[in-house]
């Protein structure tokens, strides 16, 4: 196994060599569009081979660190190989099933109800909010509803096709 371990410090040691190599270069605008295509294409093929490779590796450590400890926390496993892996095991979490009516609950457990579920609220602006925002003719409701909003752009995403 060992083997297989230089090879791949090897392997990762020629990919970190050509992630520079390919930041430099665009830096410096030697790539075209097509070799940045090509560069990411490849590159998104190496990591969904890697992430290939490493989800029965993370089934595995998941499954030792359960073993080690099943209570919630961090557990540390250690390679003599040098790194060490950290796996942590989360808290069991409550929840309301989506099926429950909460209103026949509430008639269940009258005043109670509050001692067991907290009730939150939420606002979102409404499909279409631009245009209702627009063609609102009160200057003051329409700055008021403005105040309350922030506008955030998104970022374009970047997706590799075959």
């Amino acid at each position: 196994m060992d083997q297989r371990i230089r090879d791949l410090k090897k392997l990762t040691l020629v990919i970190e060599a050509m992630v520079e190599a390919v930041a430099a270069d665009l830096q410096d605008g030697f790539l075209t569009q097509d070799d940045q295509v090509a560069i990411g294409h490849l590159l998104v093929s190496i990591g969904k081979n890697a992430d290939k490779a490493l989800d029965p590796i993370k089934k595995s450590l998941r499954e030792m660190a359960v073993q080690q400890q099943s209570k919630p926390g961090n557990v540390y496993l250690d390679s003599t190989h040098g790194p060490t892996c950290m796996v942590v095991i989360p808290k069991a979490s409550v929840k309301v099933r989506k099926e429950t009516d909460m209103e026949v609950l509430k008639g269940i457990l009258g005043t109670r109800f509050e001692a067991f579920f907290e009730t939150l609220t939420s606002y979102k602006p409404r499909p279409e909010f631009e245009n209702r925002t627009a063609a609102c003719t009160d200057q003051t409701e329409r700055q008021a509803v403005l105040d309350a909003v922030k506008v955030e752009e998104g970022t374009p995403r970047v997706s590799f096709k075959e």
